[in-house]
């Protein structure tokens, strides 16, 4: 059970490419989470599901996110190891994730939002597409914050020994 956990833990890392720390880890999901969300009910609504509200696109996202990745974690710790060919690896993992798709994630966007099977497929792709474009704005962005306040730190730093040599 531990090592499905650090698994777990190493895959939400992988996806958050790879953060400094658990707070921007926590920032990143939830912010590419939101976009993904508020992109499938906006994609739903465009393609007239009768039922494309963002407590149902909300539910559309998380179930197969939640279950992708406690999937590929337990692939990780309980099968993969037995499998010796890397290429054979990957194709379980694609696989595992395409049946997700086609076998959770469609069918909740087509019975919980009123769309048709396949064109549930449409607004998923869109979410996946902006979750991943948050998230490598959002990696990014807190590396530039985190320059601009280095820089800032600084400019006061020079400031106060500017300031020092003023007052000898």
């Amino acid at each position: 059970m531990i090592a499905l956990k650090i698994e777990v833990l190493n895959i939400l890392n992988l996806l958050a490419c790879k953060p400094a720390n658990n707070q921007e880890l926590a920032i990143i999901i939830v912010l590419s989470l939101l976009a993904a969300v508020l992109v499938l009910k906006a994609a739903a609504k465009a393609l007239d599901f009768s039922m494309a509200d963002i407590d149902l696109a909300a539910v559309c996202v998380l179930v197969p996110y939640v279950l992708s990745i406690v999937a590929i974690a337990a692939l990780k710790v309980y099968v993969l190891g037995k499998i010796a060919d890397p290429r054979l690896q990957l194709a379980v993992i694609i696989v595992t994730l395409l049946v997700i798709l086609l076998a959770v994630a469609m069918t909740l966007c087509k019975m919980l939002m009123k769309g048709g099977y396949f064109m549930s497929l449409a607004p998923i792709i869109f979410s996946v597409v902006a979750a991943v474009v948050i998230t490598i704005g959002a990696k990014y962005t807190i590396g530039a914050v985190k320059e601009i306040i280095k820089g800032f730190d600084a400019t006061k730093d020079r400031t106060e020994a500017v300031n020092k040599d003023l007052q000898k």
